[in-house]
C-alpha cells in the first residue's frame, strides 16, 4: 500500500515524518556517445526534526549517452530524504530527454557509495525543461544516458566564500572608479 504511512487515509492523515527535499537549478550537458553534465542551484528541505533548510548545490559528472546532445535546462528535483545533505555524494543518473529546440527530460538519481548502495539515502527524481538539440537512434530527437555524477551541498555562505564574491565586487568597484576617473573632467 503506497499510502501505508498515513494508515491508508491521505485526507485525514499526513506523512508523520515530514521528510522531503526539493531542488531547483540550472544544468547543461554536451555529449556524443560519451559526455559531461554540470549544474548548480538551490536545495530546500524539511523534516519534523530539523524544520526547514535552504542550501546551495553543485554537481558534475560524465558517462554514456545514446545519441548526440547539447542542452541547457532548468531542473526540478524531489526526494524523500531526511535532510538536504543526504543528497551529497555520488549518484548514478539514468534518464533521457527529447530535444527539439525545446528540451524536456526525466532522470532518476540513484545514490551510491564506494561500498555499494547508500541505504539511508533515497533516490531522487528530476524533471527538466530548457533549450537543446539531440539526435538519437534513427535520427530521432531523443537521447538516453547513464551518468555518474557527484553532488556537493553547501551553505550559501560557504558557497559565496568559495566564489570569493566580496573580492569580485571590490574588483568591479575598482574598475568603475577608474573608468569614472578617465571620463570625468580634470580639476585645475
Amino acid at each position: 500500500d503506497v499510502y501505508l504511512y498515513t494508515g491508508g487515509n491521505t485526507i485525514k492523515f499526513i506523512d508523520p515524518n515530514g521528510l522531503w527535499t526539493f531542488q531547483i537549478g540550472f544544468s547543461g550537458s554536451a555529449a556524443a556517445g560519451g559526455g559531461v553534465t554540470v549544474g548548480a542551484g538551490f536545495i530546500f528541505g524539511y523534516s519534523n526534526e530539523q524544520g526547514f533548510d535552504i542550501e546551495v548545490y553543485v554537481d558534475a559528472g560524465g558517462g554514456g549517452f545514446i545519441g548526440v546532445l547539447l542542452n541547457a535546462t532548468v531542473g526540478f528535483t524531489w526526494s524523500p530524504n531526511k535532510n538536504v545533505h543526504d543528497v551529497s555524494g555520488p549518484a548514478l543518473n539514468l534518464g533521457g530527454s527529447c530535444d527539439i529546440g525545446i528540451a524536456g527530460g526525466y532522470q532518476a538519481n540513484i545514490p551510491f557509495s564506494n561500498n555499494g548502495p547508500k541505504p539511508k539515502t533515497k533516490t531522487s527524481h528530476t524533471l527538466s525543461i530548457g533549450l537543446g538539440a539531440a539526435t538519437g537512434p534513427y535520427i530521432l530527437p531523443v537521447e538516453g544516458h547513464a551518468v555518474v555524477s557527484t553532488t556537493e551541498v553547501k551553505t550559501a555562505r560557504d558557497a559565496l566564500k568559495n566564489l570569493k564574491v566580496q573580492q569580485a565586487i571590490k574588483n568591479v568597484q575598482y574598475a568603475i572608479d577608474n573608468i569614472q576617473k578617465l571620463f570625468s573632467p580634470k580639476k585645475k
